[in-house]
């Protein structure tokens, strides 16, 4: 199983050594990227976690 991380490049600076550390870094691509301009094609499922809890019904819809 691959999986990727996209997130704001401060997230992916924090992230790449705690997945080095895991040992998962071959099977996780790390993606700096705005899903509200692109989200990479071609994956089989998308998973958002904690993203929308403390915002208001505008943005969350958008």
């Amino acid at each position: 199983m691959k999986g990727i991380l996209f997130e704001q490049p401060e997230a992916i600076k924090g992230a790449k050594s705690l997945i080095e550390q895991a040992g998962i870094l071959d099977c996780c691509e790390l993606i700096v990227g705005n899903f509200f301009e692109f989200v990479p094609a071609g994956r089989d499922a998308y998973i958002l976690k904690y993203l929308i809890y403390d915002w208001d019904d505008e943005r969350a819809i958008a």
